[in-house]
């Protein structure tokens, strides 16, 4: 009898081949049955089920790990699992669906996976692998008859002792449509809002969900989830799971031991102090390990990979473009703004009304002595991506204002000249292609003078010229996002706004199939206005290195404007 059997389960199993020996196999069969929907699930669950060893490939029963232990002993009806890599939660789920669908009648079960190519492999390595061993191990006294058996799916009609079972198993990309009564999402970080919603919908409300995923940024249903359990705690729909890297890694802690003469890092005594009790010196050396020789020697993808804490991790992501360090820099200075509302004109005064809905959020009224800049991502119309714009004190380097809402183009640029008059005739640079040509007409039509020039060639002349607005392609969009991430970095931009810090946790870096392109925009689900409108803000601001004692007494209708550049002449 193996080793790894419970208590419940031996004792179980000696009745079962007592019966069997007594009053011959056919009861037998019946006496195992009995016995083990007398056990349940989760005995089941401990004892019957064989995986692939990670590193033998050989068939090995399944033992839950200390992770997997306290998920079983405290799952909820709706579950959210945080974790770290490799900690074996899918392959957890996958046989808790394929027991389900073994043993109880009307159980339709699913897993649902992130990446189309992914399906296969989850259905042949684990789900398929452990029912094949299962009929190794137990067909002798337990053999469902199958009523289908297809690439990503297994059905059965009987449990072959004369029970209907009219039982699955599915492991696919999208459960929309389908009626589930357990599932268990891999990776839902990664999933667009769309399909996962879907295929959640289709569980009823006595059914059991379990999303697991690393983190990927602060976005996504994944993100929405996880921030509604650590804000409501018992009273939210979905109940926690959090697994830091140290709680699992190294998992052998015996065979770790910090060299003598090792110097630790500032990061590693941090973690040390912090996390006293918990993780050791064994633990930092396991950690090294980890960066070198599964993180690329990188300390970001690591804090990524195998989260030391619940929120960090949400900082960074696949190819971020902005580290987590910049992230966690700049999210130590963000608060609520002390304005929200709309800005309306009364003459040469501008007038602030509350309105929480309103499109203009302020973290610092305008400064009469300070020069401003603005930039702007303006929208494509009512009911698609939001239009965005911020402005920064050139001399606090702070962004002290926002609009951002569903604005049709020229009610953006209403707003946009009511802003910028309020900030000191602040110099603009509006995003000119397709619908900011209209944007940059209205402002145009008002009279707004102070507006970002780009050098071109003019197209009936074939002459250098200048025109308004900054036009977006694929290589300016990175100049302009690096120029923002420089200075984000640097600290010449302050960000008080935690929904541009949202943003750029979920702006990332794209390379070509061939390698030699790459593209920067948001991940699925995630939405970039906002950093476009803040780099623009920076391109706007650097476009012209601002001497505040020179020009504070300048009044900003007064200022000398450069014919070639469009800029302010000192």
């Amino acid at each position: 009898m193996a080793k790894h059997f419970t208590k419940k389960f031996r004792e179980a199993y000696e009745e079962v081949l007592r019966i069997a020996e007594l009053e011959g196999p056919e009861r037998g069969k019946l006496a195992f049955r009995d016995a083990m929907l007398a056990l349940g699930h989760e005995e089941r669950v401990r004892n019957l089920y064989r995986v692939q060893d990670k590193l033998t490939k050989q068939a090995k029963f399944f033992i839950p790990n200390a992770p997997q232990e306290q998920y079983l002993k405290t799952k909820h009806v709706r579950n959210i699992i945080l974790k770290c890599r490799q900690v074996g939660f899918t392959t957890l789920n996958c046989i808790r669906a394929l027991d389900y669908a073994l043993w109880e009648s009307n159980m339709r079960t699913g897993i649902l996976c992130h990446k189309l190519q992914v399906v296969k492999t989850i259905f042949n390595d684990i789900t398929k692998f452990c029912y094949n061993w299962f009929i190794r191990d137990w067909g002798h006294l337990y053999r469902p008859v199958e009523k289908s058996d297809s690439n990503t799916a297994l059905s059965f009609a009987t449990d072959g002792l004369g029970r209907p079972l009219e039982s699955s198993i599915l492991v696919l990309h999208d459960f929309r449509g389908k009626t589930i009564h357990f599932m268990h999402v891999s990776e839902a970080a990664r999933i667009e809002k769309d399909r996962l919603v879907g295929s959640l919908n289709g569980v009823p409300d006595n059914g059991e969900i379990t999303l697991e995923s690393t983190a990927a940024g602060r976005s996504g249903e994944f993100y929405r989830l996880w921030q509604s359990w650590r804000s409501k705690g018992t009273t939210a729909p979905y109940k926690g799971c959090f697994v830091p890297w140290y709680k699992h890694y190294p998992e052998n802690l015996e065979e770790w031991e910090m060299p003598e003469n090792a110097t630790l890092t500032n990061r590693e005594r941090e973690l040390l102090q912090s996390y006293k009790g918990k993780i050791t010196e064994a633990h930092i050396f396991w950690r090294r390990w980890c960066i070198e020789a599964k993180c690329g020697g990188d300390e970001e993808l690591f804090e990524n990979e195998y989260p030391t804490n619940d929120q960090d991790c949400f900082l960074t992501g696949d190819a971020n473009v902005f580290s987590s360090s910049v992230l966690k820099m700049q999210d130590r200075n963000t608060r609520d703004p002390i304005f929200v509302g709309h800005l309306i004109a009364d003459g040469n005064k501008m007038e602030i009304h509350d309105d929480p809905k309103g499109c203009i959020a302020i973290w610092e009224e305008p400064d009469p002595s300070h020069t401003y800049s603005i930039g702007a991502d303006p929208s494509g119309g009512v009911g698609q991506d939001n239009g965005a714009a911020y402005v920064k004190d050139n001399k606090t380097n702070k962004l002290v204002a926002r609009i951002w809402g569903d604005l049709a183009p020229a009610d953006f640029a209403r707003e946009l000249y009511k802003l910028g008059k309020f900030y000191n005739n602040a110099w603009m640079c509006v995003e000119a292609n397709n619908h900011g040509h209209v944007v940059l007409h209205v402002l145009k039509e008002m009279n707004y003078r102070n507006l970002y020039k780009r050098s071109t060639i003019d197209e009936m002349t074939n002459k250098p010229t200048k025109k308004i607005g900054f036009v977006t392609t694929n290589q300016t969009k990175i100049l302009v996002t690096e120029k923002f991430k420089t200075a984000a970095k640097e600290g010449k931009l302050i960000i008080l706004d935690k929904d541009l810090i949202s943003e750029m946790s979920t702006f990332v870096q794209i390379s070509g199939k061939s390698g030699g392109t790459v593209k920067r925009e948001a991940s699925a689900d995630a939405h970039d206005d906002l950093v476009i409108a803040a780099a623009l803000t920076e391109e706007m601001s650097s476009a012209r290195d601002w001497d505040h004692e020179s020009e504070k007494n300048y009044e900003p209708n007064e200022y000398v404007i450069d014919p070639e550049t469009g800029f302010i002449i000192g």
